[in-house]
């Protein structure tokens, strides 16, 4: 999930879940167990990182 911004969790938790439904599905091909589904819950972000969006987009109006 560190390979992904804010923003791109927001907006692409489908395409996330998928992904990451593959690659644990690859790295499970060797055991005996199976996945069957898989989910990527509402990301809910911290404060600080609410507010420090908060005042990147203030900071990009004022310009």
């Amino acid at each position: 999930m560190a390979e992904y911004s804010i923003n791109e969790v927001a907006s692409n938790r489908e395409c996330i879940r998928n992904e990451l439904y593959g690659k644990v599905s690859k790295s499970l091909e060797d055991s005996s167990l199976t996945i069957k589904r898989s989910g990527l819950a509402d990301v809910q972000c911290p404060d600080v990182i609410t507010k420090a969006k908060a005042a990147a987009a203030e900071r990009r109006e004022q310009i």
